[in-house]
């Protein structure tokens, strides 16, 4: 039987989370306050210390959620599955982009001008710690062969997000699949190359 009082927790911590980020879209988070908080959710005062100890501690335990579902979503075990090709990357990317796509706008305040430098960072290593699985099992461990690993992985996980912050941004002018797509071909061959195939 599920717990009422359970059920309860989930809600309002839904509904405060939810008026976080409405809030941070309108004025930042430095103007955000456990009042306005408190005020968008439609609780009292009194409610939202009984789950966050201020707007610091409901900001952190968001960040770490949302990202926390998206890496269980993209598991390592498959991680080990993808192939360094094409069609193998195009199918990840569109995993996490759909993912992405289903949290667009916490995703897209959160990357935008009033979002936090330090849910991009986060992101940035969820997405590294991916590819570190992604591409070690194609490479050898060498420690030179490491460090051209870490420069590639960083490059990549960083171009990565920042891709996505244009596309969530710019209202996804473009369809999750023809991203994944693109990501894919510029995993692969790099964005010379895929300019150069666009061109002929």
């Amino acid at each position: 039987m599920v717990n009422v009082n359970d059920l309860r927790v989930v809600r309002t911590q839904s509904w405060l989370r939810e008026a976080l980020i409405k809030l941070i879209d309108q004025v930042g988070f430095d103007a955000v306050t456990v009042q306005s908080l408190t005020r968008e959710a439609g609780i009292n005062r009194a409610t939202f210390y009984q789950h966050y100890r201020d707007k610091y501690d409901l900001l952190e335990k968001s960040m770490n959620d949302m990202l926390t579902s998206l890496q269980a979503e993209v598991k390592v075990s498959d991680m080990k599955k993808v192939q360094l090709d094409i069609h193998s990357l195009e199918a990840l990317f569109l995993r996490v982009l759909t993912i992405i796509s289903r949290h667009q706008l916490y995703f897209k305040v959160m990357l935008g001008d009033k979002g936090l430098p330090s849910f991009q960072s986060q992101l940035t290593g969820v997405i590294k710690a991916n590819l570190y699985e992604v591409i070690g099992q194609h490479f050898s461990s060498n420690p030179q062969q490491q460090i051209i690993q870490d420069i590639a992985i960083t490059y990549v996980a960083t171009a990565n997000v920042g891709l996505l912050t244009q596309w969530l941004t710019g209202v996804m002018p473009y369809s999750a699949e023809f991203m994944a797509t693109q990501m894919a071909h510029l995993f692969v061959e790099g964005p010379l190359q895929t300019l150069q195939q666009t061109s002929t």
